[in-house]
């Protein structure tokens, strides 16, 4: 059986491992030097843009984290500066012209922004990212050695930082930090730039600009002509400066503005042996191309094809890799992408490092190593349990046990299937003796629902754990880590999988939150509109209908495999983790898709919900029918009888309106009742709004009751002030009377 720490490596007390995603064959680029290169974080895209050449124009290419093709293209916008992906998974491209161009995940132009007249005029020459109040921002350094800040991708505001110095054609190197410098500055508040000019290190902030004097510790001085990488920590309070003499040096942000030294490596023997990449005036350079952090506490140093990793206590581990290599940090660990293979270099999860670390001892331990010779048929299973059976707190212990198992078994995912069917296997091996201790009369005082939340838990994990694995499949191409799962988001890894057409996979991600009972927002909106925002994406990837027709082959084609969906969906509709159909028809209907709009609406239960779109899609017997059929006489009223008959938009003649309406007793009944209660109501003479609704109701008055239109008449006559008008009209009246024989109301009409 593999054991858990066969890919860790240590460095100094703590472990690290090395996960192989993927061995990805990128053979169209064999030189990596010639690109800008941009990781996705948590399974993102890779991004490849060529940058400028002499003559033609530059490509773009957009792989999966398998190395899979996902987009290839042509660059024919002004030559890139920066790439990176942003937060809302955008590919943003800084361009020498001073723009930042957002392009989507295929590659397509989204929009753009301007850093200003000056960055336009000068040009950029250096760009960095950063994330600002959870959002995606970037700096850029200008051709005249002026800095500007976008703090958002979404609605740029752009900050001028003070600077003064001549950074064209000098070598320095700088980051940006968002969080609050230390100390009392209003300069400092919002993100400001930390550089490294020379010798010496300056705060740039909005209107105000320090230098920082940097005591040497033990007071030895260091011969170096400037700082040839800098990094900042995740948690933005220490700041790595590698020197041009091979010296590694890590600060930290003190309150005051001071950088006080917390580490100082010197690196020049081992830079000498691990060199040999060149230069641009091709000689050899012992300097590293890459200086990132892996976490807050260790630093990961680059040469061509070396990585070398540093932890504060000066502890040193080397990693040789075959070809190039590109690295960027990553939530939890570092990327390190080559030509044949992308892995995460990370500590190892505290979760996972109890179990697997030399000497480790535990009820989990004991509870993992005795499942293990049981595997083997080996009696020496009863020996690892024997300390957490006779413990006094046994119940507790083996509780405490199958958990650190559940938990160590998510942090395998997504490279050691193997590893996580152990650790699953040995918590469900050690539900048996669990369920028997707490049955013993030792255990009285412990809570029984301790095997709920086990329950929950198992469920929860396994869930998830079969969801990662789908996930990290070499056709798919996005291999998470429980953490970055965690981080990315279901909402977020929904866009991600719709966006690759992964529909399959998609529905799975809904299913798993519809079997989880969490409370989080997002997960509810996921569990709940899922579907929905499946559905609606499928639709608009279909090809345009050139037929309305429900009984054309194509329309055809589209309803059974629209059926086909849903039955795979497996949720029927009006459920709460149902779809609406209703959304899913108006995105039908707005790609011009009107008879899988049509067949949608027959699926949707919400005759409310049905009404209006039948009515854009003009089929008014439909709307009136499902209007009559559903009881809601103020819907019928309102949402099918108001705007057919009243509506500027009407397209039907007053006879065909009538003829329809004469279909449905219960709706011709509504609306007389309607209109003539405008009738009684209303001081002028139109009773409707619409002419077209006044014509209808003449050809329903003719055609179905003569005598309303004589009642109408004597509403005339009586609103008339005129007493020889009114007696004109009320001798017509008692004509038309005594011609329908309705002597009654003739006697009623003699002046």
């Amino acid at each position: 059986m593999k054991q858990l720490s066969d890919d860790w490596f240590a460095l100094g007390p703590s472990y690290y491992r090395r996960l192989t995603l993927y061995k990805p064959t990128l053979t169209n680029l064999q030189n990596s030097n010639h690109f800008l290169i941009s990781i996705g974080g948590c399974g993102g895209l890779i991004a490849f843009l060529q940058k400028p050449k002499q003559s033609g124009n530059s490509l773009l290419i957009i792989t999966t984290a398998a190395g899979k093709l996902f987009v290839e293209t042509t660059w024919k916008d002004a030559p890139p500066v920066a790439i990176s992906w942003s937060n809302s998974e955008e590919l943003v491209v800084v361009q020498k012209s001073g723009y930042a161009t957002m392009l989507n995940l295929n590659g397509t132009f989204n929009r753009r922004f301007s850093f200003g007249k000056d960055a336009e005029n000068s040009q950029i020459i250096d760009a960095k990212f950063f994330t600002h109040e959870g959002r995606t921002a970037v700096a850029v350094i200008t051709g005249n050695s002026q800095i500007f800040i976008a703090t958002s991708l979404e609605r740029p505001r752009i900050l001028a930082v003070a600077s003064e110095l001549p950074l064209v054609n000098r070598p320095f190197v700088w980051q940006v930090v968002s969080s609050p410098a230390p100390g009392d500055f209003a300069a400092f508040k919002g993100p400001w730039i930390l550089l490294a000019f020379e010798k010496y290190i300056h705060r740039l902030g909005v209107g105000k600009a320090i230098k920082i004097d940097v005591q040497n510790p033990g007071g030895q001085e260091i011969r170096f002509s400037n700082y040839h990488r800098l990094a900042l920590s995740p948690n933005e309070e220490m700041v790595a400066l590698y020197l041009d003499c091979s010296v590694l040096r890590v600060f930290s942000l003190v309150s005051g503005g001071g950088l006080e030294v917390r580490m100082e490596l010197d690196l020049s023997a081992r830079a000498a042996a691990l060199g040999g990449g060149i230069s641009d005036n091709n000689r050899v350079s012992t300097l590293p191309s890459g200086l990132v952090w892996l976490d807050n506490s260790t630093l990961a140093l680059q040469w061509s094809n070396f990585v070398v990793v540093v932890d504060m206590e000066k502890n040193i581990y080397e990693l040789f890799y075959p070809s190039l290599v590109h690295i960027q940090p990553e939530i939890d660990g570092l990327r390190v992408l080559t030509l044949s293979s992308h892995e995460i270099i990370q500590r190892v999860p505290h979760e996972l490092e109890c179990l697997g670390r030399i000497g480790a001892s535990s009820p989990a331990v004991h509870l993992f190593s005795a499942y293990r010779e049981w595997l083997a048929g080996s009696g020496r299973a009863h020996e690892f349990l024997r300390p957490v059976l006779t413990s006094p707190n046994a119940a507790r212990e083996m509780h405490g046990a199958v958990a650190a198992c559940l938990r160590a078994a998510a942090h395998c995912a997504p490279t050691s299937t193997d590893a996580q069917q152990n650790l699953l296997a040995a918590a469900h091996f050690a539900r048996g003796f669990l369920s028997l201790l707490l049955a013993a009369p030792s255990a009285k005082n412990v809570d029984c629902s301790m095997i709920d939340s086990l329950s929950e838990m198992t469920i929860q994990i396994t869930t998830i754990l079969r969801l990662l694995n789908s996930l990290a499949v070499e056709w798919v191409g996005m291999a998470l880590t429980w953490k970055q799962f965690e981080s990315l988001g279901p909402s977020t890894l929904l866009d991600r999988l719709l966006a690759s057409k992964h529909y399959p996979l998609a529905v799975e991600l809904v299913h798993t939150y519809q079997k989880l009972p969490s409370k989080i927002p997002e997960h509810i909106q996921v569990r709940r509109s899922g579907i929905t925002r499946i559905l609606c994406h499928w639709v608009k990837s279909l090809p345009l209908s050139q037929s309305a027709s429900p009984g054309d082959a194509v329309n055809v084609t589209l309803a059974r495999r629209l059926s086909a969906i849903i039955d795979r969906c497996g949720i029927s509709p009006g459920t709460d983790g149902g779809v609406c159909f209703a959304t899913v028809a108006e995105t039908a209907i707005s790609c011009g898709q009107t008879a899988l709009a049509e067949r949608l609406l027959e699926l949707e239960p919400r005759v409310a919900s049905q009404i209006g779109l039948l009515m854009r899609l003009q089929r008014y017997e439909q709307a009136l029918s499902r209007a009559v059929q559903s009881g809601d006489m103020d819907l019928l009223l309102a949402g099918v009888l108001q705007p057919l008959l009243e509506g500027s938009d009407a397209r039907l003649e007053p006879t065909a309106l009538s003829m329809l309406l004469r279909k449905h007793p219960i709706a011709l009944a509504l609306y007389r009742q309607y209109l003539e209660g405008n009738a009684n109501f209303s001081e002028s003479r139109t009773l409707p709004k619409g002419k077209l609704a006044s014509q209808v109701l003449a050809v329903l008055q003719q055609e179905v009751d003569p005598s309303l239109a004589t009642q109408r008449t004597v509403r005339e006559a009586f609103a008339s002030k005129d007493p020889a008008q009114r007696s004109d009209i009320l001798i017509r009246a008692k004509d038309a009377y005594h011609q329908m024989k309705l002597d009654f109301l003739a006697h009623v009409c003699y002046v």
